[in-house]
């Protein structure tokens, strides 16, 4: 008997499945690379997690290299879930045609009654939303299946681009899952045939978009550290960006987000709170980062640190020229704020440190606090805290802005500094709540217009008459049909919907 070329592609490909079941495979799940990396480091794993838990990853995973919490924000968002369970089964198909293939052939199974391949939790979301990738009464290839499945992702992926951090671009997320060419069965084929030579090389064996001629990066590439091996490139979200940034022909700067503080910082920072209730957040507004602080803040709250009212407030000693951020601090914390704008009595001479001393002396002496965070990376405070020998201070500044003498000074005098930037990975929405702020404010600002005035003289301009409760009955009308419309060089214009 003679097989044709399929067939024979067929028989090879369900030999090495089979060959591979049994043990014959180096690699398997547990193995990617990332048993040569050091995990010394403590860095956030958010953004990781969120690729890790849409191309499939193993649900075991998630409370170890990656992050639980994660894990389960996803799997409570339909849209999540059904990209993961279309990337989860898509791997399936690649890493095991050959067998698939026999089975559905041979045995007249569906793809989701071969739990030993497939998990068939992975069909239900799917079912529930009418994606119907099982093959019924018509068989198909495991190519054509994964085509279809392909042409999924590619609809779909859009829709959970609100569920991706802002510091992810979508468009590199997208190139990272969606296979190039995934609709045309001679690319996907070639798809699966790199893919099978080299798994191992991918997270947990777990297929994604990815040059894997990357091999090398720089750990550090702002310090012109020398290239390493590129490993498991899901280890942690500092290399993930590094790399993913890299690929879509750009280059990751903003390292201090993806850069967890130390244990050490925060024991410091948290032994502080512990032993002194009822502390006084003094902020210099003119020489503190309003995101740096608030994610520190945020960390903060996050580890229990602000309950029961260790921090009684925070008072922020601004002047005019400082940024507005500042003012939505309060609602993004949950810890009362005073905002003391301080006038300038000339141009060039800003009178914030002054106010800010003479305000914790005031919370100090009639107030009866003992214990106060001073955010400001400013080494003017010292004269202040040498004359309260009896007061506990904690600087919280940012390590690049404050002077390696002034942290000298303060930390042989007991002063415990702590580092902002260590915490920037907390900014959570922030960044995004604070340019609305400001951009609402601004547009609020350039266009002052009343709507009334504007019809009344469109009225008369017109020639009509009307009594006074058809105008307002028409006013009414006129302004719930306008729309804003924005064209693509960002004018703003508005018109009847």
């Amino acid at each position: 008997m003679c097989l044709d070329e399929v067939s024979m592609k067929n028989l090879t490909e369900l030999r090495n499945d089979l060959c591979e079941m049994e043990g014959g495979s180096p690699e398997s799940f547990e193995t990617n690379g990332a048993e040569t990396e050091k995990k010394t480091q403590t860095q956030p794993n958010g953004i990781v997690s969120v690729v890790a838990y849409l191309c499939g990853i193993p649900r075991e995973r998630f409370g170890k290299e990656y992050s639980e919490t994660e894990f389960e924000r996803l799997e409570g968002d339909t849209r999540a879930r059904i990209i993961r369970s279309l990337t989860a089964i898509r791997t399936a198909l690649m890493l095991k045609p050959g067998l698939i293939s026999h089975k559905m052939q041979n045995e007249m199974k569906n793809l989701d009654t071969m739990p030993d391949l497939i998990d068939p939790a992975y069909f239900k979301p799917l079912n529930e939303a009418g994606i119907r990738i099982i093959s019924g009464s018509k068989l198909k290839s495991v190519t054509e299946y994964i085509v279809l499945i392909n042409n999924e992702i590619s609809n779909r992926i859009r829709n959970i681009k609100d569920l991706i951090p802002t510091i992810l671009p979508f468009e590199y997320l997208k190139n990272t899952i969606v296979m190039p060419n995934g609709s045309k069965g001679k690319e996907v084929q070639a798809a699966i045939d790199r893919f099978r030579e080299t798994s191992g090389s991918y997270p947990f064996r777990c297929w994604i978009n990815w040059r894997l001629e990357t091999r090398f990066y720089h750990e550090r590439p702002e310090l012109n550290a020398d290239a390493c091996p590129a490993g498991n490139i899901l280890l942690n979200d500092r290399k993930f960006l590094t790399l993913v940034y890299r690929i879509n022909g750009s280059e990751f700067t903003d390292y201090d987000r993806v850069t967890a503080a130390d244990a050490e910082t925060c024991e410091r920072l948290d032994a502080f709170m512990r032993e002194n209730t009822g502390a006084v957040l003094l902020v210099d507004c003119e020489n503190a980062d309003p995101y740096k602080l608030c994610a520190t803040l945020s960390h903060m709250q996050d580890n229990g640190m602000l309950r029961n009212g260790a921090l009684k407030k925070i008072v922020l000693f601004d002047d005019y020229h400082t940024v507005d951020t500042w003012d939505i601090l309060e609602t993004f914390v949950g810890v009362r704020v005073e905002h003391e704008e301080i006038e300038r009595v000339t141009g060039r001479k800003s009178l914030v440190d002054i106010a800010l001393t003479a305000g914790a002396c005031r919370e100090h002496f009639v107030n009866g606090t003992d214990a106060f965070l001073i955010a400001s990376s400013d080494s003017d405070f010292w004269g202040m805290m040498r004359a309260m020998p009896d007061v506990r201070f904690l600087v919280l500044a940012e390590r690049d802005a404050i002077g390696k003498e002034t942290v000298r000074l303060y930390e042989d005098r007991g002063i415990a500094v702590c580092y902002t930037d260590e915490f920037s990975q907390n900014l959570g929405g922030f960044r995004d709540k604070a340019l609305r702020h400001v951009f609402e404010k601004q547009l609020n600002n350039a266009i002052v217009v009343n709507l009334r005035d504007l019809f009344e003289g469109a009225f008369e301009a017109a020639r009509l008459k009307e009594s006074a409760p058809v105008r307002d009955e028409m006013f009414a009308n006129f302004v719930k049909g306008l729309r804003p419309e924005i064209d693509g060089e960002g004018n703003l214009s508005i018109r009847f919907a």
